[in-house]
């Protein structure tokens, strides 16, 4: 019912090659967010359930065979009526660009509706023109699964405009699209001014090495919103993973990074490695066949040496001993465990410090006053003290985000 918020926390290890197919989205929002499956329903099954307006439904699941005109046109009269339904799936391949402008007309008026699944339903490119005009006007969705839908670089470029109109979706799945290099560039163009779009699937869309360049183009930009990013099966090649892992090292919104199946091999790990250290917001990150071998991932192990963040790195399907694979997982396992702080620090005079240590919720659990000249080691483990937990897996950040681990850094100093 949230969407692909609560299917964001799955680790991309569910992902074995192509995105998920869009049925396991759905359920595994449903089951994260503990309620019950939508039951599916028929064409005329489901335009009785709008009709009654029964406040309890909302999560609305269509499946069959193609309806007729006419119940279509009822069933999107009744849709646009309807202010309860919070989630809406179609499954139903003879949907086609006249079903998808209906659906977009009632969320002309529909306010309630915020997740919109339309998969493998063949709306083309003049569906998604529909569908982008009302989400330029204001539409209640924040969550649109368009994936296998061909829309080609022309529907794609439909969907841009209205993320470049900074319309309300925060995630978006065009996997299976034929996007190619324009569509992306496109995409590209559109997350320069949008500001709300977190997720985005672009699996299995041939993006190959120009889409990676286009891409890392857009990680790069402070300013990009997407914290992740789906690129399974694009035939980046190791040029192109090495792109992208470039724009990690300067990026800091992208907690995850799907880059399964990919042809990436071991050509591609010292650039991963040395993301995974100067990176310090990933927390997931796939990797699954790409014929990485032992020396990429013995890179890999090296890397995790300096990492605080990542926790759930998936390297199934590659060339790797099962005691390789049982060392990272080991050395990430200690990341899951660590706690992070934010420390505020206050001149009491010339000589002492007042700090606070502040939770990611915003409590402050621990205030001491410390003398400037004591050894940060030392501040370190009275703070460890104070908060009851273990030195080794306590971080303590500044409020601009960098890490206080070494006194010699500058920012620390400052």
């Amino acid at each position: 019912p949230d969407g692909w918020a609560a299917f964001h926390a799955a680790p991309f290890g569910h992902w074995p090659h192509a995105p998920p197919p869009t049925d396991f989205l759905w359920s595994k929002a449903c089951h994260t967010a503990g309620e019950a499956l939508p039951v599916s329903y028929s064409g005329e099954d489901a335009l009785e359930m709008l009709k009654a307006a029964d406040p309890s439904v909302v999560d609305l699941k269509l499946d069959g065979a193609s309806l007729g005109e006419e119940v279509l046109q009822c069933f999107s009269m009744s849709l646009g009526e309807n202010q309860s339904l919070r989630t809406l799936r179609i499954e139903m391949i003879g949907l086609g660009p006249q079903g998808a402008a209906l659906i977009a007309k009632a969320l002309e008026s529909n306010r309630s509706l915020t997740s919109l699944s339309l998969p493998y339903t063949g709306i083309g490119a003049q569906g998604a023109s529909a569908l982008a005009g009302v989400l330029s006007q204001g539409s209640s969705l924040t969550s649109l699964d368009l994936s296998g839908n061909t829309l080609g670089p022309a529907g794609v470029g439909h969907i841009a405009d209205a993320l470049a109109n900074n319309c309300e979706l925060v995630e978006l799945s065009l996997a299976l699209n034929c996007v190619g290099r324009v569509g992306v560039g496109k995409i590209v163009d559109a997350l320069r001014s949008n500001r709300n779009l977190r997720l985005l699937d672009l699996s299995n869309n041939n993006l190959r090495l120009e889409g990676a360049v286009l891409l890392a183009e857009a990680l790069g930009d402070p300013a990009c919103p997407l914290t992740s990013l789906v690129l399974a099966d694009n035939k980046l090649g190791a040029a192109g993973i090495q792109r992208l892992a470039s724009a990690l090292v300067r990026n800091a919104t992208l907690t995850s990074l799907g880059l399964a199946s990919n042809g990436g091999g071991d050509a591609c790990m010292e650039s991963i490695a040395e993301a995974v250290v100067a990176n310090d917001w990933l927390t997931s990150l796939d990797l699954s066949m790409n014929s990485v071998s032992l020396h990429g991932v013995d890179q890999l192990l090296v890397a995790l040496d300096h990492n605080t963040t990542l926790t759930e790195i998936n390297l199934r399907n590659n060339v790797v001993p099962i005691a390789r694979l049982l060392a990272v997982e080991e050395k990430i396992s200690m990341n899951r465990l660590v706690r992070v702080f934010t420390v505020w620090c206050e001149h009491l005079d010339q000589d002492t410090l007042s700090i606070s240590c502040v939770n990611l919720n915003g409590e402050t659990k621990a205030a001491l006053e410390v003398c400037t000249s004591e050894a940060f080691a030392t501040t370190r483990a009275r703070i460890a003290a104070l908060l009851e937990v273990d030195d080794a897996t306590l971080r303590l950040a500044l409020p601009s985000g960098v890490l206080v681990e070494d006194p010699t850094n500058k920012a620390t100093a400052a």
